[in-house]
């Protein structure tokens, strides 16, 4: 029994050391579509430092009447994938919004600007460690699967801080089944990532092992995908129509 316990701790520390050497590349874009029409895009280039990952992100998407223009920064521990620091600015339908915030194990600090009015941001979580979501900057769902995986946990609790809401929820996040995602031109053998957010719906992240990326994401509740454009080379395959 010993020895079997030996083996699997084995694995799964190999497993840890794996997700968290891996570097992350250098610039990646994914292209969102929303019931299964193109609706934007999320461009990232990733700067390292000696201890820190920091991905400036460019993100568009618009569709009916929303609209978001987004210019991110977000720096994170290179080994844990937690995020220390987060900075954004643009313009969410006719709104300037502007913030930045601080995370030190369970607390979120700083402040966030909407139209000139500034308000305070002073969190605490119930987990120790926070994941950043900001809504369609896919550098964060890189960091949340690349957190996971380093974790050594599964299922792995994290706080999580939402910047457009200025909340801190929990979420839940588990490995589920290795799965084959095909392109037109090529295949990969994905780790499925469910993301389970507390009060919210749960949505999945396919993960390749071997770019250190998600190449699709699916949010089933909005009928919304995201395509890695590396991987499907500007021609996704939606699985969701519009109404």
């Amino acid at each position: 029994m010993s020895k079997y316990l030996l083996i699997v701790l084995v694995i799964v520390l190999a497993a840890t050391t794996a997700a968290t050497a891996q570097k992350l590349p250098p610039s990646f874009s994914y292209t969102i579509y929303v019931r299964g029409q193109p609706a934007g895009k999320s461009v990232t280039t990733v700067k390292e430092t000696a201890d820190a990952y920091i991905l400036e992100s460019h993100t568009t998407v618009e569709f009916g009447e929303f609209q978001l223009e987004l210019k991110t920064s977000t720096e994170a521990d290179k080994e844990t994938f937690i995020v220390r620091d987060f900075y954004f600015e643009g313009t969410r339908m006719e709104s300037q919004i502007e913030g930045e915030v601080t995370i030190d194990g369970k607390s979120v600090s700083g402040q966030i600007i909407e139209n000139g009015l500034a308000s305070p941001v002073d969190k605490v979580s119930n987990q120790p460690q926070i994941i950043v979501f900001e809504n369609y900057v896919i550098a964060h769902e890189i960091l949340l699967a690349r957190a996971f995986l380093a974790s050594g946990s599964d299922p792995a609790k994290f706080g999580m801080y939402l910047p457009s809401v200025t909340v801190i929820t929990g979420v839940d996040v588990a490995k589920g089944s290795e799965l084959s995602i095909e392109s037109e031109t090529q295949e990969a053998i994905c780790d499925k990532i469910l993301v389970s957010i507390q009060n919210s719906s749960a949505f999945a992240s396919y993960y390749d092992p071997q770019r250190g990326l998600p190449v699709y994401l699916a949010f089933p509740s909005t009928l919304t995908e995201v395509f890695l454009d590396d991987f499907f080379e500007d021609q996704p395959v939606t699985r969701y129509r519009g109404q």
